[in-house]
């Protein structure tokens, strides 16, 4: 299962029946009322995605790398949540896509508040969002070198460097 915002308010389950996946879109109002279905057979195997491979411990949330969405090209990443059967089997994953340009969205309304800028990475140095504009990442990677202050990739390196990540 699969909940999103973009490019429209819905949710996708893929599910095998009768040995085919199927594919399964609804979109729902602001209400969370569905206001239409889209059924096509699937044109992956979900459980070959990281998300849900990395999703494999009872209780615990998986967090993927930055990547490229398939659905709609932007990059961000996915959390995931596995469910188990009482065979200790997995029967369910549960996933969110969070792109950058919805976290770089709500970082520029934080640093209004704070007034000054505010900036996500990853363990990698990969940008995860930020609250200025300074580089299109909404379609691409980038990494903190690839910002035009190079103050940020600096001081991920000290810290890096300094074994405190």
């Amino acid at each position: 299962m699969q909940v999103r915002k973009e490019p429209e308010f819905s949710v996708r389950f893929i599910e095998n029946i009768e040995g085919v996946r199927v594919d399964t879109w609804e979109y729902k109002s602001s209400e969370y009322i569905t206001t239409s279905i889209e059924t096509s057979i699937a044109e992956f195997d979900h459980r070959e995605r990281v998300w849900y491979k990395g999703a494999n411990k009872p209780f615990e949330f998986f967090w993927t790398d930055l990547y490229k969405f398939a659905s709609t090209g932007k990059i961000g990443i996915t959390i995931a949540y596995p469910y188990f059967n009482a065979f200790n089997e997995k029967v369910l994953v549960s996933a969110v896509d969070i792109s950058s340009e919805i976290v770089s969205t709500f970082l520029k309304e934080q640093s209004k508040l704070l007034d000054g800028d505010l900036i996500i990475f990853d363990e990698n140095g990969e940008v995860v969002g930020v609250s200025f504009d300074d580089i299109n990442h909404v379609n691409n990677k980038i990494s903190l070198s690839d910002l035009k202050s190079s103050m940020y990739a600096t001081y991920f390196n000290e810290i890096k460097n300094d074994k405190k990540i």
